[in-house]
């Protein structure tokens, strides 16, 4: 209901800190990532407008300086100082998520060096507007529009937004992860393959068709074929799943793929939440003129039906060994091993180390 993901900057944010800092425990750093998310989490439900900034990078931003504050020391006052120095250097353009651009991945980056500045400047003595989040010109009014805090201060201290924290199977936009499980289960459980599929309808909220309801084209770049569902639909029905080399140059251009794509709609239902993903509905129809029909309410990965833990770390190998410089084995396995531990572990630098061997 959020929409909003706020590790990416959190967890950069409080690296950083923890890394410049040093003798950050694990207990102290959990207790930050889920102060963190809770603020995070918080702007997102109290919001009740259509999504207009890119909110993973936005809230996420108030989500490291929670993060990076409460690792400091902060008080109320203080962290205040905080959050005013991150609204005067917030970012989050939808534009670059309308047009696949590799901006969108760069303003997660932007939010967290700018909560951390945020902090040393709160830090030493910077004072900032009080008003930040509602006032005539703050977060709300300029960022969200329409907005309810208070049912969000009511559950603060007993609601842990972090039990509530998504996971992503695949590597594309999450609005696409709905449609993509509804086709895939399909597949499974009616033994089609690509080249049997004539047409695929897919009935999605607002918020999910605006943002991955792009056609597929020749000459996308990665960045925009992962937020177009008919491209990821198009490499799950040829592969069974899809992958880090589905964005490569050959991939992109494949003309059967392409094909395929183009017979793939996605269609805007009468969902009247502006911030819902789902439920989504997927019809395909077959060459041979059968149909067959899903849908799905909860989606894979979600709290509800979470990924397994063989998943989750099936998913972290792979992506460490996608990386430009990937992580020795031994190194990716003793990380695993130290974050599992995590509360235990004296100082956070040692997965920091582990990250850059």
């Amino acid at each position: 209901r959020a929409v909003v993901h706020p590790m990416a900057v959190l967890l950069a944010a409080a690296c950083a800190h923890a890394e410049r800092a040093g003798g950050v425990s694990g207990r102290d750093f959990l207790a930050a990532i889920v102060v963190g998310v809770d603020v995070a989490a918080g702007l997102g439900v109290a919001s009740g407008a259509p999504l207009r900034f890119f909110r993973p990078a936005t809230a996420g931003a108030f989500a490291a300086a929670a993060a990076v504050g409460r690792l400091m020391g902060f008080d109320a006052a203080t962290l205040t100082n905080a959050f005013a120095a991150v609204l005067g250097q917030l970012c989050g353009t939808m534009q670059a998520h309308a047009e696949g651009s590799a901006l969108l991945a760069l303003q997660i980056g932007f939010n967290a060096r700018n909560a951390v500045v945020a902090c040393d400047l709160a830090a030493h003595g910077l004072l900032g507007p009080r008003q930040l989040l509602e006032g005539p010109f703050g977060y709300f009014q300029l960022f969200e529009g329409e907005h309810d805090l208070e049912p969000v201060l009511q559950g603060m201290g007993k609601v842990w937004r972090v039990t509530e924290v998504a996971l992503k199977p695949f590597p594309t936009g999450r609005a696409t992860h709905g449609v993509l499980e509804g086709v895939l289960s399909l597949r499974r459980s009616r033994a089609f393959e690509a080249a049997d599929v004539a047409q695929i309808r897919c009935l999605v909220p607002p918020l999910t068709h605006r943002l991955v309801g792009r056609p597929a084209r020749a000459g996308m770049t990665p960045n925009q074929a992962r937020l177009c569902a008919a491209y990821a639909i198009a490499c799950a029905l040829q592969r069974g799943t899809v992958g880090l080399d589905d964005f490569e140059p050959a991939a992109l251009a494949d003309p059967a793929r392409l094909g395929l794509a183009a017979r793939i709609a996605l269609e805007a239902d009468r969902n009247p939440d502006p911030n819902a993903l789902g439920p989504v509905e997927v019809t395909v129809r077959l060459r041979d003129g059968t149909g067959h029909e899903i849908r799905i309410a909860e989606v894979y990965g979600s709290p509800a039906r979470p990924m397994t833990r063989d998943a989750q770390l099936a998913k972290f190998r792979r992506n460490w060994l996608a990386g430009a410089r990937p992580l020795p084995p031994a190194a990716g396995e003793r990380l695993i091993a130290l974050v599992d531990e995590l509360e235990t572990v004296g100082d956070v630098t040692r997965l920091i180390d582990l990250m850059a061997s």
